[in-house]
C-alpha cells in the first residue's frame, strides 16, 4: 500500500535505481549513501542498510534487471523493471540532443535524486519523439551539466573530461567510480567542446559506460579511451559479482 505523504503530493521523496546482475546489487554501497543523504537532505527518517536490501534480493532473485527503491515520509516502495540496454547500442552508441529546458545550479534538488524528476521525463520523452535516445542539459552559463538519466564524459586529445558539480548536475555512481580510479579532469565544458570532443559516452547505473555515437548533428567513434573504460567497468561488476558469490 502507498500511503498518501509529501513524497506523493509534493515530490518529497527520494530514489535509487540499482543494477543487479546473477544476485549483486552492483555499487550498492554507493547507492546507499546517497539514498540517505538524499533523506537526510528532505529531512526524512530512514534506515536502510545492505542486508536490508540483500535480504530482499534473496526473497526476489534477479538477473540483469533494476531494482528501485523509492523513499518518502511514510513509504519504503521496493520495485523491478528490465535493464533494458542492448548489445548493438554499446557497439555503436547512442544518439542524444540537447533539450530547452536548462539545469538550475542554484537548486539543492538538482543535487539529490528526488521525485522531483519531471524535467528529465519530459526532455526525455522529447528527445525519444525526435528518434534520439537521450537528452542534454546545459545551465544558463551554457555549459553542459548532464543527461536526462545519465552523467556526461568527453574525451579530447586524449584527456578525460567531466563537468563540474556545481555546474548543475546529479552525481551518479558509476560516475564516481571512474572519478576515484581513473584521472579525470572535473571543469566547466562549454557546449561548443562537447560538440568538438574526440570521444563522448555517458554513465548510470543501468547502462554502466555506453558510448555516444551522436550529439545533435555532431557524429563520434566509438574511440580506444571509452573501449579501455568499458572494458574496466565489466571488470570491476565482474569482480563484485565474485565477491557477491564467496
Amino acid at each position: 500500500m502507498i500511503h498518501l505523504d509529501n513524497g506523493f503530493y509534493y515530490g518529497m521523496g527520494v530514489f535509487e535505481t540499482i543494477a543487479v546482475e546473477a544476485g549483486c546489487p552492483i555499487f550498492l554501497d554507493r547507492h546507499l549513501d546517497r539514498l540517505q543523504a538524499g533523506a537526510d537532505f528532505l529531512g526524512i527518517d530512514l534506515s536502510l542498510g545492505a542486508a536490508d536490501v540483500l535480504a530482499y534480493l534473496a526473497a526476489h532473485p534477479l538477473d540483469h534487471q533494476a531494482l528501485k527503491i523509492a523513499v518518502s515520509e511514510k513509504n519504503l516502495i521496493y520495485s523491478i523493471r528490465p535493464n533494458s540496454y542492448t548489445e548493438s547500442q554499446y557497439q555503436e552508441g547512442i544518439s542524444c540532443c540537447l533539450t530547452d529546458i536548462q539545469r538550475n545550479p542554484s537548486s539543492p534538488f538538482v543535487y539529490h535524486k528526488t521525485f522531483q524528476y519531471g524535467d528529465n521525463l519530459f526532455s526525455l520523452k522529447a528527445a525519444r519523439a525526435k528518434g534520439y535516445q537521450e537528452a542534454l542539459f546545459t545551465n544558463p552559463d551554457g555549459l553542459v551539466c548532464e543527461g536526462a538519466t545519465s552523467n556526461l564524459f568527453i574525451v579530447k586529445a586524449g584527456d578525460l573530461y567531466t563537468p563540474k558539480q556545481s555546474a548543475g548536475l546529479l552525481a551518479g555512481t558509476v560516475r564516481a567510480y571512474l572519478l576515484d580510479n581513473f584521472p579525470i579532469k572535473t571543469e566547466g565544458i562549454p557546449l561548443a567542446s562537447l560538440y568538438q570532443a574526440d570521444e563522448v559516452f555517458l554513465t548510470n547505473a543501468l547502462m554502466g559506460i555506453m558510448p555516444v555515437c551522436q550529439v545533435d548533428q555532431e557524429t563520434y567513434p566509438v574511440g580506444p579511451l571509452t573501449q579501455k573504460l568499458m572494458a574496466a567497468y565489466r571488470e570491476e561488476v565482474k569482480r563484485q559479482l565474485e565477491a557477491c558469490q564467496r
